[in-house]
């Protein structure tokens, strides 16, 4: 007869889902939102365009900088580089530690490691600038590969820098068991053109309803949520 005794939470086996799981730095890792807004405030200010929100700074969590200058101050080319330049020299003296990780972040990693998980970073953010915040944070090692920008541009996309990622790792074929974690539609854009999935996180930045339009394929409220998402029982 086949005894009906509950199973106890530790008896359950739990299989993550995917054998690479990648990671989005801004917003999804860390909290980096005041020294890149601090940054583009200083660099509107030397432009001589007067910030009247600052909320209105968080457009730049996520988008390549240059980028961000043209399609949200009507920048042209040429500014937009000058634009840049001030940016980038206030976050490479005060920005690049103005940020912490998020609650939850650590642990998940260090789960993931533990059942075996390869993890990355592909993220728009300069890779010089991610590497050092991962490093002074120790977390650098939990990580295969962390792919970012280029500061000369070349590599800045997320698609462009999530297919280099992937090619770091030497994953081709079928991408069935990678996936992408990342809080902006920027993320699910990237992710669906290189062929995986992608998983939001509400931590971030989005807008309400951001990732559902973009098309994410999970949506997690939080690092605890996204577990769940990970796992499944064995």
């Amino acid at each position: 007869m086949r005894s009906c005794k509950p199973i106890a939470e530790n008896e359950i086996s739990l299989m993550v889902k995917y054998t690479d799981i990648l990671f989005d730095f801004d917003g999804t890792l860390f909290n980096t939102g005041e020294g890149i807004m601090n940054a583009a405030q200083y660099a509107l200010t030397q432009m001589g365009i007067e910030v009247k929100e600052r909320a209105q700074l968080q457009r730049f969590i996520g988008p390549p900088v240059t980028a961000a200058f043209r399609n949200f101050y009507g920048m042209d080319a040429e500014n937009a580089e000058k634009a840049k330049a001030f940016f980038r020299k206030y976050y490479a003296e005060k920005g690049v530690f103005e940020c912490c990780p998020y609650a939850g972040a650590k642990e998940c990693l260090t789960k993931l490691k533990a059942e075996g998980v390869r993890l990355s970073i592909a993220t728009s953010k300069p890779e010089v600038h991610a590497e050092a915040i991962l490093k002074r944070f120790q977390m650098r090692d939990y990580f295969a590969v962390v792919a970012g920008a280029l500061l000369d541009d070349s590599r800045v996309e997320k698609a462009d820098v999530l297919a280099y990622a992937l090619s770091q790792l030497g994953l081709k074929g079928d991408l069935s068991r990678a996936v992408l974690i990342g809080d902006r539609n920027y993320d699910v854009y990237g992710a669906h053109a290189c062929g995986i999935k992608c998983i939001g996180i509400r931590i971030g930045f989005s807008e309400q309803g951001e990732l559902e339009q973009a098309k994410a394929d999970e949506i997690a409220d939080d690092y605890r949520d996204l577990m769940r998402l990970l796992l499944t029982e064995s």
